[in-house]
């Protein structure tokens, strides 16, 4: 469970946002000091599909992760998407005894290296 102030927007046409301050949970997830990870996302969807991005901020580890996709729906009865993400490591190196090591991945970048 994690504790998260958000606001949600939703203008009626397609487009909505979304921005968040979050705890975080677990062990190494949970914040350490009084600075809130930070998550914002928009998304616009239409007949043909959406397009959508988020990108979050670790305070724990200070560190960027974003994520963008693509929705496409070239029939009513398929519908295929392709996702791409970036994120910054610098300070995921931690092997020094945390209670879980980072290994190049924060609590919103699951993924090793820079790009997924």
């Amino acid at each position: 469970d994690t504790n998260v102030v958000q606001y949600y927007f939703d203008a009626g046409n397609g487009f909505s946002a979304v921005v968040s301050l979050e705890e975080g949970s677990g062990t190494v997830g949970t914040i350490d000091s009084y600075v809130p990870h930070v998550v914002g996302g928009v998304k616009y969807t239409q007949g043909w599909g959406a397009i959508t991005g988020v990108v979050a901020y670790d305070s724990n580890y200070e560190e960027v992760a974003g994520k963008v996709r693509l929705d496409v729906k070239p029939v009513d009865n398929l519908s295929l998407f392709i996702m791409g993400g970036y994120g910054t490591d610098d300070n995921l190196n931690d092997d020094a005894g945390n209670v879980v090591d980072a290994h190049g991945r924060g609590f919103y970048k699951q993924w090793s290296g820079n790009w997924a």
